[in-house]
């Protein structure tokens, strides 16, 4: 008796492979014990695993539908809702979306459901497969399906990986609708809208369990098109209409897209001035923009990732030129949207022109591009800007100018000693003016130089320690003028 409670514990196989293979003394040879362990079953028994493919698939559309109902949520929509159904055909997979307040209104959804289907395919709902909540297992629900000879088949209870088409669906509808308010910084009170996009986009979409044809195909028999997809979320402009303005007002409005409407043959978009949702088929998008709702402003997101250019390849003649001549015609400073991804796939080998809207926007400043670090540190400075002081003679102007250059020189000094490599001479800097060099040398304050501001004398504490040194130049030999005065052609030709 102790053995077969034994055998029952540590299961047959295992007792028989131990006498089996003697790996234990004074064993023995068990016999198959009939019946069920009871005390085994309380210890042991767990959940029978469930079958990783459907043995029965719908023939034709309405032979078989699922549905699921998925909520609350915790943020209402703008319409105040907090719970989405789906039904999803199991044959072509089409999926419906509608949205309720409470989920006492799963009964009124489904009838509405049942008409709009039964008039789209001329056929009749057969089968209903749902859970057991109470939004469907109550007596309404099964009068109704009674009446209309509708089947309604009930998961068993907690057991909802019976209806594992719906629950897979919920997921992946949430997941995409999560992700596409994350994108673009949208409130959670957009929820429903992308939860409506998302399933308009899966109804769109190849699926495994349709083969060679997307689910709005299998379920009209049309193929579906992609010229009016458009980024959820991004910053449009809608057009005015000519009766609704006067003709000096503005021509549009700023709002933000947030799906598509299946009524009109128009884009539904949240109108930013009215706060508001509105349709409209005149709608110029700008998809790499998002809405600031902090700072209630428009701010470009773009990641563009450049495609790597295999080595020695070679660019073709002329792809830059033609470019350039392109991007040339628009108004310098014009705003341009950054390229899209299908713009950076097509310019494959690098552009080695400068184009010519880019030589127009950074024209103020000096860019420069050193093959090296030595080369980068020998410039003074990589920015050309204006004097702001106003100098009552030219060597206060000179001297002025030399003190901005001496605090960069400086600068520059103190990041080579931080790198190790002190400078123990002086950095020459290069005036044309022998009395502002004049200036540094002498520590003497005068009438002529007592109202120059005391934070120019920096120059003349730098020269005393001997970290700047001021030498004369000729006005023949001053590269410097090639930036702030016109030269006739001789000296820009030398000094090129």
């Amino acid at each position: 008796m102790a053995m077969a409670q034994e055998a029952r514990s540590l299961q047959l196989p295992r007792l028989k492979k131990y006498y089996q293979k003697k790996m234990m003394t004074d064993l023995p040879q068990i016999q198959a014990i009939e019946g069920a362990c009871e005390a085994c079953l309380q210890g042991k028994q767990h959940k029978k695993p469930f079958p990783s493919r459907t043995s029965w698939r719908a023939k034709a559309v309405l032979e078989l539908i699922h549905t699921d109902v998925c909520g609350p949520m915790r943020t209402p929509s703008h319409e105040q809702n907090r719970y989405f159904i789906l039904f999803i055909d199991d044959y072509s997979r089409m999926t419906w979306v509608y949205f309720m307040r409470e989920k006492s209104e799963v009964f009124k959804v489904f009838k509405k459901f049942k008409n709009l289907v039964e008039k789209q395919s001329g056929r009749s709902i057969k089968v209903l497969r749902s859970d057991r909540g109470k939004e469907y297992n109550n007596s309404e629900f099964d009068k109704f399906c009674e009446e209309e000879g509708i089947e309604h088949q009930t998961t068993v209870s907690y057991n909802p990986q019976q209806n594992g088409v719906s629950e897979r669906k919920n997921r992946t509808v949430m997941e995409m609708a999560r992700s596409m308010l994350q994108e673009k910084h949208l409130p959670k009170a957009f929820w429903a809208e992308a939860v409506y996009t998302a399933v308009y986009l899966l109804n769109r979409c190849p699926t495994k369990a349709v083969q060679n044809m997307t689910p709005i195909e299998a379920w009209s028999g049309k193929k579906p098109s992609a010229k009016h997809l458009r980024v959820f979320g991004s910053i449009c402009y809608v057009h005015i209409p000519t009766e609704k303005r006067h003709k000096l007002e503005e021509k549009t409005e700023k709002g933000i897209f947030l799906g598509y409407s299946t009524q009109s043959k128009g884009y539904r978009i949240y109108n930013l001035k009215t706060k508001k949702l509105i349709i409209s088929r005149d709608v110029e998008f700008d998809e790499d923009a998002m809405w600031n709702w902090d700072e209630e402003k428009v701010e470009i997101q773009s990641v563009m990732i450049p495609k790597e250019t295999p080595p020695q390849q070679q660019q073709e003649e002329g792809t830059d030129q033609a470019e350039m001549e392109r991007r040339s015609q628009q108004a310098p400073g014009s705003p341009r949207r950054p390229p899209s991804s299908e713009e950076i796939e097509e310019e494959t080998p690098p552009r080695r022109t400068k184009l010519l809207s880019d030589i127009y926007e950074t024209c103020n400043f000096i860019m420069l591009e050193p093959e090296n670090f030595e080369t980068a540190v020998k410039h003074k400075v990589w920015a050309s800007k204006k004097q702001a002081t106003v100098a009552q003679s030219s060597a206060e102007a000179e001297y002025i100018a030399a003190a901005a250059t001496s605090s960069i020189a400086i600068w520059l000094r103190r990041i080579l000693e931080d790198m190790g490599e002190k400078q123990e001479e002086p950095t020459t800097i290069y005036c044309d003016n022998k009395s502002a060099i004049a200036i540094t040398k002498n520590p003497v304050q005068h009438s002529r130089t007592k109202h120059i501001d005391i934070k120019y004398h920096s120059l003349r504490e730098a020269t005393t320690r001997g970290e700047i040194e001021l030498k004369y130049c000729s006005t023949e030999e001053q590269l410097a003028d090639i930036f702030t005065k016109a030269l006739p052609q001789t000296n820009s030709k030398n000094y090129a």
